[in-house]
């Protein structure tokens, strides 16, 4: 009898009489090889289970510019010591160490912190892309309860 009932009212009694709650995976991002619920993370082939996570941030490497710096002052001395051919030789060496130190990027991280530390997930230049990633992920820890 109390078995039928609780096969009636969908009490399971493996349970003690608690309804198993089924959680529907919500989907927060699905683009360029990331996809992110609030189960899981899957970032460039490598699933993150959410229940594990318990922080998540970006991180930000500056751009590499010492080199272009470099070039740009060895390519100053030159032009400024040398004459005819050494000298536009420096100006050259000069102008690509100084595009070099201007287009250089940072290159931007999504961190994910665990009870077993921190790792990296993920880096691209596009602080946008990572920005997206991290803002999914902050969604989906938040749905996760």
């Amino acid at each position: 009898m109390v078995l039928q009932l609780a096969r009636t009212y969908g009490v399971n009694k493996a349970t003690n009489g608690k309804r198993k709650r089924h959680m529907t995976e919500q989907q927060f991002m699905n683009e360029s090889g990331v996809t992110v619920t609030n189960a899981r993370a899957i970032i460039n082939g490598t699933t993150y289970s959410m229940a594990n996570v318990t922080s998540v941030s970006m991180g930000v490497i500056p751009a590499a510019r010492g080199m272009g710096i470099v070039l740009f002052i060895i390519g100053g001395i030159i032009a400024a010591a040398a004459d005819g051919g050494g000298s536009m030789f420096g100006a050259l060496l000069a102008l690509v160490g100084l595009a070099m130190a201007i287009f250089a990027k940072a290159t931007y991280l999504v961190k994910l912190g665990s009870a077993s530390g921190e790792a990296t997930a993920m880096s691209s230049k596009d602080q946008g892309f990572i920005s997206k990633i991290v803002v999914s992920l902050n969604e989906a820890l938040i749905a996760r309860g």
